[in-house]
């Protein structure tokens, strides 16, 4: 699914699956576009969880479906888009977060900082290069990442740290490829 080149959107190419002992991961690439134009600095890794992409049950452990979706607000303990604590602990909350809305029966996705080989059930963690099963998400510049996808989209959408949870106009996700384990 290509972008539209319209507003600002976070566009994921799912390369490949990846397998450590007995976990699974789906690593793919990220790059940030304002109306079609590819903006420097904002892009690296992705990895979610295993597939096939599946949007119609809650609770199901696999990544979601290939396709375009809208980005919100997203404020809750466990992540937030305005909110969030920017610590070198891992286990500091909220952590930063981007909401991910029209996900059918799938509830609380967001893109989000990762650690170690995967930390997510359904949501989607930046990162650097995982060309590698071997490659972990390194924390801080996972988080560093998300941060600065949120301040660019914060910025571009003309929103401060009051925003309210919602949709965020203008902006979407674009999620291309569903590899085979």
């Amino acid at each position: 699914m290509p972008i539209t080149g319209k507003g600002w959107e976070l566009h994921i190419q799912r390369l490949s699956v990846q397998r450590k002992d007995q976990k699974i991961r789906t690593v793919g690439t990220y790059t940030v576009f304002h109306d079609g134009v590819e903006q420097p600095n904002l892009s690296g890794g992705t990895a979610e969880p295993r597939g096939p992409g599946d949007d119609t049950q809650e609770g199901n452990d696999r990544r979601i479906s290939q396709g375009s979706y809208p980005l919100e607000i997203h404020d809750t303990a466990k992540f937030s888009t305005v909110h969030y604590v920017v610590s070198d602990n891992f286990q500091r909350r909220p952590k930063p977060g981007i909401g991910v809305g029209g996900t059918m029966n799938r509830q609380g996705i967001v893109v989000h900082p990762g650690l170690g080989f995967l930390d997510s059930v359904g949501c989607i963690n930046i990162t650097g290069d995982l060309s590698e099963a071997l490659y972990d998400i390194a924390f801080v510049d996972s988080r560093n990442r998300v941060i600065a996808l949120i301040q660019d989209l914060l910025e571009f959408a003309h929103l401060d740290d009051h925003a309210q949870p919602g949709r965020i106009p203008n902006a979407s996700l674009v999620v291309d490829g569903e590899p085979l384990e």
